[in-house]
């Protein structure tokens, strides 16, 4: 198999320390509802924000992850591209 190995492919979860803050300072989540498919990262991005992570979410829907976001961006359906172009 190509790419990462196994054990990086499957984490999802955003990365933090054993302190007070977290080693990811900020999380970017492209066309993704980690609160409806994917339970750990979306466990990981409350204890995230809860200790200082920066959540941008790019979503066209108003889901429980953009109402949680410190950045919501509301694309029209198929100008995502635009975005991740400029």
């Amino acid at each position: 198999m190509f790419g990462w190995s196994v054990r990086h492919r499957t984490v999802k979860a955003i990365e933090t320390g054993h302190g007070k803050e977290s080693l990811t300072k900020c999380a970017l989540l492209l066309g993704i509802d980690p609160s409806q498919s994917t339970p750990r990262l979306w466990k990981s991005a409350r204890d995230g924000k809860d200790i200082g992570l920066k959540l941008i979410v790019v979503d066209p829907r108003r889901t429980q992850t953009a109402e949680r976001a410190d950045l919501w961006l509301q694309l029209r359906p198929g100008t995502d591209t635009a975005l991740l172009m400029a």
